[in-house]
């Protein structure tokens, strides 16, 4: 089976970690990490709560120290222009619909992890564009024996190794319902709810992003809203719900929102849409 990188014809200087296999995806015990963080916002009391307290449900410490490893390397290190975590936590306990929680959670995972981050622009992102809608444990293995060629790190993995590291990107794929249930092969768009692209475009014009900015980052590359009418259609979704105005003129663009935070947004604009 050929394949031929896309992303990267150059030396790559990123290293590539084995981290996604060992403690997974966890978007359960994820949440429930967030819902404590957001009572006092201290990974060390978190932390303190998980072990001790066995806040996680899970019979092994090895596991829950694994899993705090992965919080903390997701979601409290800095991977802008994505909102802090503290703010995650805020709306994961809001009122916001189920899915719109999962959705903000996505892009954490693809830009803490540099292989997950490849993977997902090279197979996952291309394969949607293109006739090819699928992926495969071998389309996976490929990948990881032709980036070996620029990232001598992988040939240092195990072949088991190597295949649990597939199944977890496997399972992340289909936790975020990318990937047909296995054994299924089929890639599926991510359809992105209004209150998600709301919460992420919210916090940049709060950091004083310009409309033309905000609008060419990558983050919506990753939300897979690249393409010029969704996000229109995203806009025109949060223009009836009341929470902003835009008028175009040509380049020109206006747009204003009667929400000075994306705190007030998630305690004002989507506690009254719930009502």
């Amino acid at each position: 089976m050929s394949f031929q990188k896309q992303a990267n014809h150059f030396q790559d200087t990123t290293v590539y970690k084995c981290d996604l296999h060992r403690t997974g995806v966890f978007l359960f015990e994820t949440r429930r990490l967030f819902e404590a963080f957001a009572i006092h916002g201290d990974f060390a009391r978190l932390q303190q709560e998980a072990l001790n307290k066995n806040l996680l449900g899970k019979t092994s410490t090895n596991t829950v120290k694994g899993m705090l490893g992965a919080f903390r390397r997701r979601f409290l290190q800095a991977h802008p222009p994505l909102p802090p975590a503290a703010l995650v936590a805020r709306a994961i306990i809001s009122r916001l619909p189920e899915l719109a929680k999962t959705q903000i959670l996505f892009p954490y995972y693809i830009f803490s992890d540099a292989l997950v981050n490849d993977v997902y622009r090279d197979l996952v992102l291309a394969r949607l564009a293109g006739e090819n809608g699928t992926l495969t444990r071998e389309d996976l293995l490929a990948y990881l024996e032709e980036s070996s060629k620029n990232h001598p790190e992988l040939q240092k993995w195990a072949e088991s190794t190597k295949i649990r590291w597939v199944r977890g990107m496997l399972s992340m794929l289909r936790a975020f319902g990318l990937l047909g249930h296995a054994p299924g092969a089929t890639l599926y768009p991510f359809y992105l709810r209004p209150e998600t692209f709301a919460f992420f475009w919210l916090w940049l014009r709060q950091q004083g992003f310009s409309f033309h900015e905000a609008r060419s980052l990558e983050l919506w590359v990753v939300l897979q809203v690249s393409d010029e009418g969704h996000f229109n259609d995203l806009f025109l979704a949060g223009q009836q719900q009341g929470w902003w105005q835009l008028m175009r003129s040509g380049e020109m663009v206006e747009f204003s929102t009667s929400f000075h935070s994306v705190e007030e947004w998630l305690g004002h604009a989507v506690e009254r849409s719930k009502d």
